[in-house]
C-alpha cells in the first residue's frame, strides 16, 4: 500500500497561499527573489545532505522555504536568503534522536527578526477573505 507523503499537500496549499498573495494581494516581492529564495534553499539542502551522507529529498526544503516566503517580510533579499539558510542549516544541526526538534521555518523567521530590524512578519496580511479558505483547506485534511 502506498503511502501519500503529507508534504505534498503541505506544498499545494502553501503554493495557492503564495499564489494568492502574489496575484490578489500584490505581495512586493518580484518572482527574481523568489527564484533566488528557492535556489538558496535547495542548495542548502542538497549541502547538508551531502555533508552528513544522507539521501537528497526536496520537499521538506521546499516547505520549509514557502513558509519563510508566506511569512517573513524584509527590506532586503539577503535577510530573507538568511533566514532560508538559518532554517535549512537548523535542520541538521539542532536534534535530538536523529530528529529535528523546532521548526526549522520559525527558527529563521525568529533568528533573523531578532538579527536586524528590516525583517517583520503581518498577521493581518491575508485579509478576511482568507479566513474561509483556511477553514474550507482544514476539512481537507
Amino acid at each position: 500500500m502506498m503511502t501519500i507523503d503529507p508534504r505534498h499537500y503541505q506544498l499545494i496549499i502553501q503554493s495557492s497561499l503564495l499564489a494568492w498573495l502574489l496575484f490578489a494581494l500584490n505581495i512586493s516581492i518580484s518572482v527574481t527573489d523568489i527564484f533566488w529564495i528557492f535556489s538558496v534553499s535547495l542548495l542548502s539542502q542538497y549541502l547538508f545532505t551531502r555533508y552528513f551522507s544522507l539521501k537528497f529529498t526536496p520537499d521538506s526544503a521546499l516547505n520549509t522555504t514557502m513558509s519563510i516566503l508566506l511569512l517573513l517580510h524584509v527590506d532586503n533579499l539577503l535577510w530573507m536568503l538568511a533566514a532560508v539558510v538559518i532554517a535549512i542549516a537548523s535542520k541538521f544541526l539542532v536534534r535530538i534522536n536523529n530528529s529535528h526538534i523546532f521548526n526549522p521555518s520559525n527558527i529563521g523567521i525568529v533568528t533573523v527578526i531578532l538579527l536586524t530590524d528590516s525583517a517583520w512578519v503581518v498577521p493581518g496580511q491575508w485579509g478576511q477573505g482568507m479566513w474561509w479558505a483556511l477553514v474550507l483547506s482544514g476539512f481537507g485534511l
